[in-house]
């Protein structure tokens, strides 16, 4: 008996449905390691009629490659009860292969889902991997990129990083062919069943409904920047610093309309680093926040020194105002003062901290580790 040719149309009756173990070779003709395993799987499917084997071209199948989050190939793929129980990408001697088979190996996998594959979530998943090397591991990531720093996203925005590839420590795809984890990005986890151990997620990109299930949970989430709930906030010239995307956002801006003054709300860490960055690039830069000294974690001593290096690069700083809210004026927009005159600037950015995305942990009870969970500027 040969390999069966898989597509979409015979996918559910031959994978879904089987009844059987099935390995599946994605493979493709152009790729000369994938065509030194066919002979192999050939030859498997030939002395093996207790399993199913199947072949998916990845350039006329790429449906069923997306499907299966295929980034190399080849990839080889267990599957029991139409659940993938074993997955690795390169090329594989004959006996390695039917020891993916072996189901005494992967019936007692962990099976372990992260929600979250920033710096905390995307740290934990390669911890696991070194820890155990046949677990396998999900990341769900809302957003579109993985493993990266915020503290690199201003120095994007002031061009000192010109190639936007440098923001991110790893793609998808690479860590994938590092670590053998799944990062799945624009995709959410919208809630959690822990009766079950299941995970409801929602993919961005189809708006796609899909149970998973879990032996282990992390919670990565991250955290989201504060938005206080003044006037104007919504305005399209105000924005927040916290992700890739909303850097790439900030500098589209920039380049699009050339601001020539900024106004920060908030003096922490990430606000100091974006002053810095704007001020770089020619722009009137000044901070504005109720607390009387930036940073305050510091020191007043330590806080006064920071003052004086930031106004000898020409930096303003209003310290000790109350924002009461924002309104568009002038094709720029007027930032609202308490029992003060108002400032006026081409562009703001709110700085003022960050919050948990707790919305998701607050559903979960036992059975789920937290990670990360709270970081405040």
């Amino acid at each position: 008996m040969s390999a069966i040719n898989i597509n979409k149309n015979n996918f559910q009756n031959e994978i879904m449905d089987s009844e059987k173990t099935v390995l599946l070779d994605f493979w493709a003709p152009w790729c000369a390691p994938c065509r030194m395993v066919v002979p192999v799987i050939e030859e498997i499917a030939g002395e093996r009629p207790d399993i199913k084997v199947g072949k998916i071209n990845v350039d006329e199948q790429p449906e069923l490659a997306s499907k299966f989050s295929i980034m190399s190939i080849p990839t080889l793929v267990v599957m029991k009860n139409g659940k993938i129980v074993q997955q690795v990408s390169g090329a594989r001697p004959k006996k390695a292969i039917l020891e993916m088979l072996n189901e005494e190996r992967w019936k007692n996998k962990m099976k372990v889902i992260i929600v979250g594959g920033v710096a905390g979530g995307a740290t934990a998943a390669a911890r696991i991997r070194r820890l155990d090397e046949h677990a396998e591991i999900t990341v769900f990531e809302r957003s579109g990129y993985i493993s990266y720093a915020n503290c690199g996203l201003p120095y994007y925005i002031g061009d000192v990083i010109t190639d936007p590839e440098e923001l991110t420590l790893q793609t998808p795809e690479s860590f994938f062919k590092r670590f053998h984890i799944n990062m799945k990005i624009y995709h959410e986890v919208i809630s959690i069943h822990p009766d079950r151990r299941t995970v409801s997620v929602k993919n961005l990109e189809n708006g796609e409904i899909f149970e998973e299930n879990y032996d282990k949970l992390i919670l990565s989430p991250g955290a989201k920047p504060t938005q206080p709930r003044l006037p104007g906030v919504g305005i399209d010239k105000l924005f927040t610093l916290r992700t890739v995307e909303d850097t790439f956002r900030i500098k589209e801006y920039i380049n699009k309309n050339h601001p020539k003054s900024a106004i920060l709300a908030g003096g922490g860490f990430i606000g100091l680093e974006l002053a810095e960055n704007l001020r770089e690039l020619g722009m009137d830069v000044t901070i504005v926040q109720r607390p009387k000294q930036l940073m305050n974690p510091f020191d007043p001593d330590m806080a006064s020194m920071i003052h004086n290096e930031m106004r000898k690069h020409g930096i303003k700083l209003v310290l000790g105002y109350t924002v009461e809210g924002f309104r568009e004026k002038d094709n720029g927009v007027e930032i609202l003062l308490k029992d003060n005159p108002s400032l006026q600037a081409d562009m703001v950015v709110l700085a003022i901290g960050v919050y948990t995305r707790h919305s998701i942990s607050k559903r979960s009870r036992s059975g789920a580790w937290h990670q990360g969970k709270y970081r405040s500027e």
